[in-house]
C-alpha cells in the first residue's frame, strides 16, 4: 500500500552496481519521475517483488521522463550483480553497502520504494513488496500531476 509523502528526496551520489568508476547522483535526474527501490539480494521480500518491479519498469520505460533506479543496501557487489542477472533487472542500481541512505530516507527494513516527481519531491512510499499494478498506478498519478503543473505554468 502506498503512503503519500510530500518531502524532498534526500540527494546522494553512489557508485553504479557493475560499472566500476561510474556514479549516479539523484540530483542529476531532476526532470524525470524516479522510481527509487531499496533492495538487497539476501532480502526475501525483495526477491518476491523483483518480477513485479521488472514488469512495471518494462511497462513504464518507454514513457518519457520515467526512470527506475535501485539502491542496493547492506550487500556485496557480487550478490547484487547475481540478483540483477537472476531477475533480469535492466535498470541501474547504485551500491550502498553501509545502508547510509536508510537513515536519510527514514526507514528500517527492506524493500522500500519511493516515487519521486520531476522536482525531486517524494510523492509515494511503498513499504514492503510492491505490486506492478500499484507501482504503475502511482507513476501514472505523478505523471498526470506533472502534466497539470506544466499546463498551469504556461
Amino acid at each position: 500500500m502506498a503512503v503519500a509523502v510530500l518531502e524532498p528526496a534526500p540527494d546522494f551520489e553512489l557508485p553504479v552496481v557493475g560499472h566500476q568508476g561510474s556514479t549516479i547522483a539523484l540530483s542529476s535526474l531532476t526532470g524525470q519521475v524516479i522510481v527509487l527501490n531499496f533492495w538487497a539480494s539476501w532480502c526475501h521480500p525483495c526477491r518476491d517483488e523483483a518480477p513485479d518491479l521488472r514488469s512495471a519498469w518494462e511497462r513504464s520505460r518507454d514513457q518519457q521522463r520515467v526512470l527506475f533506479l535501485g539502491v542496493n543496501e547492506m550487500d556485496d557487489e557480487a550478490g547484487a550483480r547475481a540478483f540483477q542477472r537472476e531477475f533480469q533487472m535492466t535498470y541501474p542500481s547504485v551500491f550502498d553497502p553501509s545502508a547510509s541512505l536508510a537513515a536519510d530516507y527514514g526507514f528500517f527494513g527492506l524493500p522500500v520504494t519511493y516515487v519521486i516527481d520531476t522536482q525531486g519531491v517524494m510523492r509515494y512510499r511503498f513499504t514492503g513488496s510492491v505490486t506492478e499494478s500499484a507501482l504503475v498506478d502511482a507513476v501514472r498519478s505523478v505523471l498526470r500531476a506533472v502534466g497539470k503543473e506544466t499546463v498551469t505554468s504556461r
